[in-house]
């Protein structure tokens, strides 16, 4: 999931910087992959996602999170780039 935060930065954010972090916090492992790239607009891309029948990494990464128990958050607006936050449960 995080490799493919990394490609998806790369590829379609134009992003001048991605910064990944690893954190722990309290009884969970938080990855956030920050970039400062050109952003999207979330329900647009949740509906091209559902017309095109076409497989977004960001949203096929978030299923992929409920089969580890992990919560999954995307924070994005156009123009203000884009975070991917990752947590794991270890209780």
């Amino acid at each position: 999931m995080v490799q493919e935060s990394v490609n998806n930065a790369l590829r379609h954010a134009k992003a001048g910087s991605i910064t990944v972090s690893l954190a722990h916090e309290n009884s969970s492992l938080v990855i956030t992959v920050e970039d400062d790239g050109v952003g999207f607009a979330m329900q647009k891309a949740m509906l091209d996602q559902q017309q095109s029948g076409k497989g977004l990494g960001l949203f096929n990464m978030k299923e992929r999170a409920g089969f580890i128990n992990a919560d999954f958050e995307i924070d994005t607006v156009p123009g203000g780039g884009t975070v991917v936050r990752l947590e794991l449960d270890f209780k």
